[in-house]
């Protein structure tokens, strides 16, 4: 089975100078994988550098190809960042979760409905959560699970989730961790970078010490 992403021997960059080394990474659909490391050892730039939102040296490729043959607006939606903290796109719930159709990328298509967005918003404990409501009003555990909801509806082949479930209570980072096992199942991937116990089912584990990208078993 081809990878849905594969980084060898990636650097991750930061003002020029290498902040984690040795990435190694052979991502197949369906497959979650975890990165741990402590505050600062370089999660939040390794992330980054794989959605191309930051320098990075090596060999990055989805589906078969390299990532310097593919636009950069092309590659993040095929390797979407959920960054923390969450970042908000509209200043309401609805509008928030159509901002990614504003995108040359997905012009000519049509944006999910208010009842695709409510089916979303309910499984992930949002029930209360109005699609008029200010995402102003929307605590960061919330506006966490937005950005989440408004990443998957986008259609990408891989997420790269920042401490998907950091102000999360054990019910609300339950519902994230099954509902990203839902996107891996229908043929998605995904890299959770987290501080805490991996989630279960995970296919490996990475951790990231000293400026170097390890295998964690």
């Amino acid at each position: 089975m081809e990878p849905i992403l594969e980084a060898n021997g990636v650097k991750a960059l930061a003002g020029g100078t290498a902040v984690v080394s040795g990435v190694e990474l052979r991502l197949l659909p369906g497959e979650i994988v975890w990165v741990g490391g402590v505050s600062g050892a370089g999660k939040t730039t390794v992330l980054r550098a794989l959605a191309r939102l930051s320098p990075w040296e090596g060999e990055l490729r989805s589906q078969g190809q390299r990532a310097g043959d593919v636009v950069p607006h092309r590659w993040r939606a095929w390797v979407t960042l959920v960054p923390f903290p969450p970042v908000a796109l509209a200043d309401r719930v609805a509008p928030d979760l159509k901002a990614p159709w504003g995108l040359r990328v997905r012009r000519e298509a049509r944006p999910p409905g208010p009842d695709t967005f409510r089916t979303e918003l309910d499984a992930l404990g949002l029930a209360d959560i109005g699609l008029d409501r200010s995402v102003g009003e929307l605590s960061q555990g919330q506006l966490a699970r937005l950005a989440l909801i408004r990443a998957l509806l986008a259609g990408p082949k891989v997420l790269l989730l920042d401490e998907p479930d950091a102000n999360l209570d054990p019910d609300a980072a339950g519902r994230v961790c099954r509902r990203v096992a839902r996107f891996a199942a229908a043929g998605g991937a995904a890299v959770v970078a987290g501080h805490g116990a991996p989630w279960p089912g995970v296919a490996r584990r990475y951790r990231i010490r000293d400026g170097q990208w390890e295998a964690a078993g």
